[in-house]
């Protein structure tokens, strides 16, 4: 697209030949020194310092099972620490029931 534009202004005589060719030079030139300087994407991953699995898109029903795993393991061990007694106690609210 870039160069489609500069071939136009060298048409309407904005730009001489000579400039249009130098301009593209430059162009590709730094397209060439950006991906060189590029980060790694998913697809050259570090193994040998990083772990970290990256999952672009998540849909929504697995989002919402995941979050009701967490949330059952929570309440299991809420209620295997007894976290309600204890700050029941913590706080100084009497508590009458079993548990």
């Amino acid at each position: 697209m870039t160069i489609n534009l500069i071939n136009r202004l060298v048409e309407r005589g904005v730009l001489s030949p000579e400039d249009a060719r130098e301009l593209i030079q430059q162009a590709e030139n730094d397209a060439a020194e950006a991906r060189a300087e590029a980060p790694k994407t998913e697809t050259e991953p570090d193994q040998a310092t990083n772990d970290t699995v990256r999952v672009p898109y998540v849909p929504e029903i697995v989002k919402a099972q995941i979050r009701d795993e967490i949330k059952d393991d929570v309440m299991e061990q809420a209620r295997l620490e007894h976290w309600v007694a204890r700050m029941r106690f913590q706080l100084g609210i009497p508590y009458g029931g079993q548990g």
